[in-house]
């Protein structure tokens, strides 16, 4: 087995056929395709299924050696970089991931204060659900995410970086608009849009479960932006957690957030990746920003 070997397999796991593959490393199909033979004979194990016209597809086999293959070579090139840096800056690229619901308050303002103190780090990023983003950790589709602990699963590793509380969303002319805070038995008889993707779904479903209430939803929504335009036209009440909502919707018309002062269920942005990955230099840094900056947004 050799480093060589591991990065034809992994390249032509990404581009999903060995003409893609050969394509992208600009090294011929049948060296790609002799590679990936001799590394599964010299583990004595088949990794992928080849069929003509078809993609390719793990084995079993494949599907847990692949992130393995992707952490060894991520260790090899911090060899290489700290070989080659004597200054020891660090170098290269990253792909880290964040919850699609979190995404927008936490990604700006870190990839910005992390390009400050890693200029020579190039990142990348996947938005995505949470669930689909531990499945990214998995497969070392990315090497670090910010993800709801809600989604946690076995074999990822968390650290917890902030708490969320949930809040309701009015426009300024509903009755409970006005108050400091609000009970969820005082909002279940009026009508909810529902954010309905996870975790959010399941989580105010929870929310409203825990307290013995049946939410009246209208309108299920996939975006903060369409909740916020139909509470805006007096449509409904939004529940949102963890970051304050925005004070107008598209088109100027305002909105005004309400904490929900039951004893109501709370949810934890983390900070996660594979337990059979050794988090590489660049991680790390952006693991160190994360903790920094997160938990004050």
């Amino acid at each position: 087995m050799n480093l060589r070997q591991l990065e034809y397999f992994v390249a032509a796991v990404d581009a999903g056929t060995m003409t893609e593959a050969s394509r992208r490393l600009y090294v011929s199909q049948s060296a790609i395709s002799l590679s990936i033979a001799q590394l599964e004979s010299s583990i004595d194990t088949q990794l992928l299924v080849r069929a003509k016209g078809q993609p390719l597809q793990l084995t079993e086999a494949g599907r847990r050696v692949l992130p393995r293959a992707r952490a060894l070579l991520a260790h090899a090139e911090q060899v290489r970089s700290f070989v080659k840096d004597e200054a020891d800056v660090l170098r290269g690229s990253l792909v880290v991931g964040c919850t699609s619901l979190a995404a927008p308050f936490v990604l700006p303002e870190l990839l910005k204060v992390f390009a400050e103190r890693q200029p020579e780090i190039v990142v990348d990023f996947i938005e995505a659900p949470s669930d689909k983003l531990a499945e990214s950790l998995a497969s070392g589709r990315c090497e670090i995410a910010l993800l709801y602990d809600q989604n946690r699963v076995h074999d990822i590793v968390v650290e917890p970086l902030r708490t969320g509380r949930p809040y309701a969303v009015f426009d300024p002319d509903h009755p409970l608009a006005g108050r400091g805070s609000v009970g969820l038995d005082e909002l279940a008889p009026h009508p909810l849009i529902m954010l309905d993707n996870a975790p959010s779904r399941e989580y105010h479903r929870a929310l409203f479960a825990a307290a013995g209430f049946q939410p009246s939803v209208r309108h299920y929504v996939s975006t903060f932006d369409m909740a916020h335009a139909l509470v805006s036209r007096g449509l409904g009440y939004a529940t949102m957690l963890g970051w304050p909502s925005v004070d107008y919707s598209h088109g100027g018309r305002g909105l005004v957030q309400v904490p929900i002062h039951d004893d109501p269920l709370t949810n934890e942005l983390v900070l996660a990746h594979s337990a059979a990955v050794q988090l590489s230099r660049r991680a790390q840094a952006f693991a160190s920003s994360c903790r920094d900056i997160v938990p004050r947004l």
